[in-house]
């Protein structure tokens, strides 16, 4: 937006508490502030990028392409409209010996983890012979 400084002359008139009426005081210049450029419309927030957002025109509104999903996610998640995508509602920290999972929102234990990661090569390994 460009703000241009408009200096217009004016009468000025002054009331007398003397006499209760009011008098001209000469003319004075007054500078006022003319905003050029204005419009109508949105401002598009920068973080509304595709391909997981598009810009909605008529509700002035960033939305996700896969909205709808919404209403799918489950009761431990919530709707993050910054991603577009079901988050845990609730995560905080593991102790030393556990890892969060953001799958099932629970925590697991790291030796648990290292045991299902070490049966499924072994599962994948066995179906390969």
């Amino acid at each position: 937006m460009c703000i241009y400084l408009l200096v217009l002359q004016v009468m000025r008139f002054i009331n007398n508490p003397q006499t209760g009426n009011v008098e001209y005081d000469g003319n004075h210049l007054l500078p006022v502030d003319q905003h050029l450029n204005c419009t109508c419309g949105c401002s598009v927030d920068p973080a509304c990028q595709p391909p997981l957002h598009y810009y909605d025109y008529d509700a002035c509104y960033c939305r996700c392409h896969n909205e709808s999903q919404a209403l799918t996610c489950p009761s431990n998640k919530i709707w993050d409209k910054r991603t577009c995508s079901c988050l845990c509602r609730h995560i905080t920290h593991c102790l030393d010996d556990e890892m969060f999972d953001f799958v099932t929102c629970t925590y697991v234990l790291k030796i648990k983890v290292k045991r299902l990661k070490l049966n499924k090569a072994l599962d994948e390994k066995s179906s390969l012979s």
